[in-house]
Parts: structure tokens; sequence; C-alpha cells
């Protein structure tokens, strides 16, 4: 079986606490660079993209460098979610070849420097567009109920790139800006919780059949909303991913997902892609 892209939470710290962002109890913790090579020699035959997100942010992880040489050394592509406040530091780290996309969640953002930190961002995506790289502005504005935050960027993006973006905005969810570079609008939605309102029993969803998702501690999880690890598949240090495949569990959920069922509780409590 192959996946068209599997999650990797290599560190579940964030330098943000927003308020759209589910609360975790989880012990904060990053990926070593040991624990990642482990992982990459276990996923490596199953998909060729990895998307280094789940929990936490990503460009925050202490030996980043090191884990993007060794996907670059497994032929492994790298998507990165990110709020972007580090991004000069890991600027060059992303311009490494191993790195295909780096999505930029501009409504994260709310310190009181959105020109500085802006300008770090178009630099990074001048420069990795020019190589090829794909970079994405991402906002949450889906009504067009846009944050003061957001409605400064929208304006700053429409003098770098030329274009009316808030007029663009308005008529298309995803637009592109220049050459590999793009604006995504989506609408917030509810992290699936068991103790939320929301409840279906159908529905059908990407996870197991497109992608897996893995924990920094190791866990496996269906997809990238299970942060918490609360539908444990087993862990990648221990087990190895065919055997998570043959599963019951696995072969339960992915069946009931083609019949638009959801035998999971959590996945009941999920209305992300309805």
């Amino acid at each position: 079986m192959k996946f068209k892209k599997i999650y990797i939470e290599i560190t579940n710290r964030c330098n943000l606490s927003c308020k759209f962002c589910s609360k975790s109890n989880r012990i904060k913790k990053d990926m070593s660079v040991s624990e990642f090579e482990t992982v990459i020699n276990k996923i490596k035959d199953y998909t060729n993209h990895i998307y280094l997100h789940i929990k936490g942010e990503p460009l925050l992880h202490p030996s980043l460098e090191e884990l993007l040489d060794i996907c670059s050394k497994n032929s492994i592509y790298v998507n990165i979610t990110t709020n972007g406040i580090n991004i000069d530091k890991c600027k060059s780290a992303l311009l490494k070849t191993c790195v295909r996309q780096v999505n930029f969640s501009l409504h994260s953002y709310v310190f009181n420097n959105p020109d500085k930190y802006i300008s770090y961002i178009n630099d990074y995506v001048l420069s990795a567009s020019k190589l090829g790289k794909y970079c994405v502005y991402r906002f949450w504005a889906f009504n067009g109920n846009y944050t003061d935050n957001e409605r400064f960027f929208i304006t700053s993006l429409s003098k770098v790139y030329k274009t009316d973006v808030l007029k663009l905005l308005s008529n298309s969810e995803n637009i592109k800006l220049s050459t590999n570079v793009y604006i995504n609008k989506s609408r917030e939605f509810i992290w699936p919780d068991i103790n939320n309102n929301y409840y279906n029993e159908f529905g059908k969803c990407y996870a197991l059949k497109d992608h897996i998702g893995i924990l920094c501690d190791g866990t496996i999880v269906p997809c990238c909303l299970d942060g918490e690890g609360i539908i444990s598949l087993g862990n990648i240090y221990n087990d190895d991913l065919d055997s998570i495949i043959n599963s019951k569990r696995f072969k339960d959920m992915l069946d009931n997902f083609k019949n638009n069922k959801k035998c999971e509780d959590l996945c009941r409590h999920c209305n992300f892609i309805e």
C-alpha cells in the first residue's frame, strides 16, 4: 500500500497559542534525529511525500536541517505548514532541495510587528519560488470575515504582487499570485473531540486511504487531526507499517469509510470534510 502523504509531527511545541487550535495535555517533545531517521527508514517504501505538520510549530525543531538532510538522502519530498515566525532563521535550511512546499498560516500571527513578519516571509517566498518550490499564503477568511492582521497582510501582498488580492479572495478559494506562489483560504473547522457537540455516524474520509500521521512520540494515527493520539494504531518505533495496515482496526476504519460510515467515536465528532 502506498500513501499519498504521511504527516510527521517532529515537535508538539509551539510559539503561539491560537484560539482555533485545540489545546493539548501531551508532554512536550521534539522527535530526536535518530527517532526521525527510524521513522523515515520505516515509511520510505510507503510514500515519497511527508508533511511536517500535526500539532506544534516545525520551525522550532533544533535539528531541522539535519532532519531535512535525512529526507534528501532518502529521496523524500518535504511539505511544511508553519506560522512563519522563525522563517528568517530557517530560510537556508528550507531552501534545501527536498523541501517541496511551505504553507504560511497568516491567520496565526498575533504580534505587533507585522511589517517585519511579512517581509521575512515574502523574502523566503521570492527565493524559494525561483528554485521551483511551492509557497502558499493561507487565510481563514472563508466568509470574508478578515481580522485586522489579515487585512494588513492582504494589502501587503497586493502591493508585492501588484494585484487586488482582496478582490481575488472574494471570487476564489485558491489563487495563483505568480509562478509557484498561491493563496489559499479555508473555513475554520472544529477539531474532532469526543466531548464536542457535533456527532454524525455517517461520512467518508481520506484518512488511511490517502494518508496517516505519526506523532512525535511515535504514535501512529489515521489523520493529522488526531493530535492527541486517541485512535492509536500502533507505534512506529515498535511496529512496522505492514502490521498496522493489516490490523483489524485499520481495515475496519477503511472499510467503513468506503461505505460512508464512521466506526470510531472520534471520527463521529469530526466534521472537517463534510
